[in-house]
Parts: structure tokens; C-alpha cells; sequence
């Protein structure tokens, strides 16, 4: 249950497992904390793992600059999904993505269809103040897709402009009506 692309065992992932990684686990206070220095590779969190889908706020994970998906996890089975790993550097909302990089995202199960195990192809960090965090929150459910767009309420657009020039006479019509 896994696209041909992706990781085909769990033995093929090297895992990120330490318990520093959770999104609830603060830096030492005055610390820099963790620090990922990872060959690229493809990773795991660990069983029942993945990493947050949203920003766990700045010393979370043990670090100063915690790793997030900021983009979606892929359906079970799908081919590797591009994405990005956003750095949060604080607890406001203006800095949850202060670095990125690129990544690409699997989900298989190996066992029979029982888990689904979220790999992710990550690069190795050109700094060393960030590292990549875990959570075991269920991913939330993806939003329903939006309704078709009904095309008898599509709106036309009409602008008409007439100008006269000895009398300065402007005439303009919007959608049909008078300006």
C-alpha cells in the first residue's frame, strides 16, 4: 500500500524518533536547543508520528526554529507530494515560516492497511538552528472540495466609455447601467 515511488519498507526510513522532537517539549530557556544536522534522506517520525501541520510557535521541538509541514499530508497509496518545511523563529504568527525548504512527502502503510507511516524525502539544513518536529495529533480532515461554480449566476462584465470632445459629454456604462 504504497506508491512505487515512495519508500517501499519501513526499513528503508531512517527515523527521528527522539522524544525532544514533540511540538510540547520547549527549549531550555536561554538555549539554542536541537539542531538537525541530517544528510538528505528519507525520514520518519516514528510509529503513529508526523510531522505538525501547523506552526508550533518558536522553541517548540526542543529548538529555536521548529519544522513544520506547511503543506498537506498526501493520501495513503498517492505519489511523493511536493512540499515545504516552514521554520517557525516565534510565537507570533509574522514569523511561521521565517526559513522553508523543499521537500517531498510519502504515506504508506506496511502493515496490511492497520497505520498509515507519513516518510518524508528531507533535505539536509544549511543552518543549524532547526530542527524537525513530531506530533501524534490525527491530521485533521481535508476540507470538503468547494461547490461547481453555477454558471447562470456567472457575472458579465461590460464597460462602455463615450466621450465627445467640444462639449466634454462622458458617457459610461457598467454592466449595462448608467454611471
Amino acid at each position: 500500500m504504497c506508491h512505487a515511488g515512495c519508500p517501499q519498507t519501513a526499513g528503508e526510513l531512517k527515523e527521528l524518533n527522539q522524544p525532544w522532537r514533540d511540538v510540547h517539549n520547549l527549549a531550555d530557556a536561554g538555549s539554542p536547543g536541537e539542531c538537525d544536522r541530517l544528510e538528505a534522506d528519507w525520514y520518519t517520525m516514528g510509529t503513529s508520528r508526523r510531522m505538525p501541520s501547523r506552526a508550533p510557535g518558536a522553541g517548540s521541538c526542543g529548538t529555536t526554529e521548529a519544522g513544520w509541514l506547511a503543506t498537506a499530508h498526501p493520501l495513503r497509496g498517492a505519489p511523493p507530494t511536493p512540499g515545504t518545511v516552514c521554520f517557525d523563529a516565534d510565537a507570533a504568527g509574522y514569523l511561521d515560516c521565517f526559513r522553508s525548504v523543499p521537500v517531498d512527502v510519502c504515506a504508506c502503510s506496511y502493515d496490511g492497511g492497520a497505520t498509515t507511516t507519513f516518510s518524508y524525502k528531507l533535505p539536509k539544513l544549511s543552518r543549524c538552528y532547526g530542527a524537525y518536529c513530531a506530533t501524534s495529533e490525527p491530521l485533521a480532515p481535508a476540507a470538503p472540495p468547494p461547490p461547481p461554480s453555477n454558471p447562470v449566476e456567472a457575472r458579465k462584465c461590460f464597460l462602455s466609455v463615450r466621450v465627445k470632445t467640444d462639449k466634454a459629454v462622458m458617457d459610461t456604462t457598467v454592466n449595462g447601467m448608467w454611471m
